[in-house]
């Protein structure tokens, strides 16, 4: 248990770096998508 929260930090450690340096055009898209997603929905 005690490796497995060790990797689970690690992993939590690097996906925040890479959604902070790479992710956060990625991030605007997905929103754009959600929006999208959403007006479809309403109509």
């Amino acid at each position: 248990l005690a490796t497995l929260s060790n990797v689970l930090i690690v992993l939590n450690a690097t996906g925040n770096n890479i959604t902070h340096v790479e992710d956060l055009a990625g991030m605007e898209e997905l929103h754009t998508l959600l929006l999208g997603n959403n007006s479809v929905k309403e109509l």
